[in-house]
């Protein structure tokens, strides 16, 4: 907290308040991961092994051996999402890399008198390295460094962010964590000067024979703070369900559901998003192994 505080001089202004603008990257602050989208995104204290790369980097730690795992996430509009992720365990000390990347497809490139000139690009690109630190019994530590990358027509931006984060196993069954993400200085857009979504995060899960409960509560710089919460059941080793409910201070809500499936090592989740405003729906399939 002190580094943050003294490197970016408003980061206390930024994570009590919403701002209006000069907030830019909103990709950033979509969750990748089947799993944890099912369980209305309140994953941070579960998440671990390659796919805690994206959500908080202490729960690389809680994998065990190599691991990998592919996400797909078509969005509305044809918007797809794709997230690769690969960790592995070495002693106390753990390590990952993700890639990760938003693409909108081709749009038209019309002059002032719409006439059409050909066609255009637009692209969101993230590459990361993790490592985490098994610093006691049940205790973890991690940080990710990123590269950020953002492309259209001809434009484009360009960033490194920070983020940190911590798991512990305060309790048989009952997990604890907490993120700052996306902390990073501001960057130059043509003539304008944008600021990446920073966020604190805070989480817990509980897991009792076959049931998992879920908490988070987050707050972005340029948004109200938000709370999830996701329940999931195993019906037997092999398959299960999972729903989640997330709501802000403004009374905005969601809904999602979902399940996976397991096989020895291999594992395959599945989650459904609705959105409002006519958008259309997300559809999220992850593989890992």
């Amino acid at each position: 907290m002190l580094v943050c505080g003294v490197t970016y001089g408003d980061w206390w202004e930024d994570f009590s308040k919403a701002k209006e603008s000069g907030v830019g990257s909103a990709w950033l602050k979509l969750n990748p991961g089947a799993r944890g989208v099912a369980l209305g995104d309140a994953y941070l204290s579960i998440a671990k092994g390659p796919e805690a790369i994206f959500w908080n980097p202490a729960g690389i730690g809680t994998g065990t051996g190599w691991k990998a795992n592919f996400t797909h996430w078509q969005h509305f509009q044809g918007l797809r999402y794709e997230i690769l992720g690969l960790s592995t365990t070495r002693g106390r000390n753990a390590y990952g890399i993700g890639l990760a990347g938003v693409f909108a497809g081709k749009f038209e490139h019309r002059n002032e008198k719409q006439n059409l000139l050909g066609e255009y690009n637009a692209y969101d690109f993230l590459g990361s390295f993790s490592y985490t630190r098994n610093l006691d019994k049940g205790l973890y530590f991690g940080g990710t460094i990123k590269w950020i990358y953002e492309q259209i027509y001809v434009y484009r931006l360009s960033n490194v962010a920070l983020d940190f984060g911590v798991n512990y196993n305060i309790y048989p069954n009952l997990w604890i964590g907490g993120t700052l993400v996306n902390l990073g200085s501001s960057s130059a857009f043509e003539e304008e000067n944008i600021k990446l979504p920073r966020c604190w995060k805070v989480g817990a899960n509980y897991e009792k024979d076959n049931i998992l409960i879920s908490l988070d509560i987050n707050k972005y710089i340029d948004a109200v703070l938000e709370a999830g919460i996701g329940t999931e059941y195993k019906i037997n080793p092999i398959f299960c369900v999972r729903t989640g409910y997330r709501m802000d201070c403004t009374g905005e809500y969601s809904l999602s559901c979902g399940f996976g499936v397991k096989f020895k090592e291999i594992e395959l989740d599945y989650a459904f998003k609705p959105y409002s405003l006519g958008l259309g729906n997300a559809h999220i399939l992850t593989l890992t192994r």
